[in-house]
């Protein structure tokens, strides 16, 4: 019987050692692909460069980038009016022309107050975003309507670079 005892006790230190040299290379694994800051970085500054190519759009506060992805799908009208800069981002949807946000600079905006940046003559400008829920028209797949509506979340593309303007202040409460 010592020598059943023994094997039972062979094959248990078996498993557990090619158990712990599996944990341990599984730490080592995790290690190496989410310890590493050069590992863990790169996809984000992929990210950011993607981001960043595109047509540029000027502003009073200088130049934003419209992502060069939807280049195919929205298109830019100058609604400026009473000496403030407003810019109209659209996307044409089963013929309809759909407004997607504003993007406004000035005292008089409306929506919602992003904060102010300084301006090109040294003062500063509010920054507004007039941004609405778009309502689903019966003559739209719902392809269509999440096309649109994925459009229209890349407004926040925008906001982040105008976030990361040199000077921008959130708005006074």
């Amino acid at each position: 019987m010592e020598v059943k005892k023994t094997d039972n006790n062979k094959s248990k230190l078996i498993i557990i050692a090619v158990l712990l040299v599996a944990l341990i290379a599984g730490v080592f694994f995790l290690v190496k692909t989410h310890g590493n800051p050069d590992v863990n970085d790169q996809p984000a500054a992929e990210a950011e460069d993607d981001v960043l190519k595109g047509d540029p759009l000027e502003t009073p506060a200088g130049e934003l980038i419209i992502p060069e992805a939807w280049s195919d799908y929205v298109e830019t009208e100058d609604t400026s009016a009473d000496g403030g800069y407003s810019k109209s981002f659209y996307m044409t949807v089963g013929g309809k022309k759909v407004l997607l946000y504003e993007l406004i600079m000035g005292e008089n905006g409306n929506g919602y107050e992003l904060g102010s940046v300084p301006d090109k003559d040294g003062g500063r400008t509010k920054v507004w975003l007039n941004i609405n829920v778009i309502d689903k028209d019966e003559s739209w797949s719902d392809d269509e309507y999440e096309e649109v509506n994925t459009i229209q979340s890349g407004v926040n593309e925008l906001i982040d670079q105008i976030y990361q303007m040199d000077g921008f202040r959130k708005p006074e409460e």
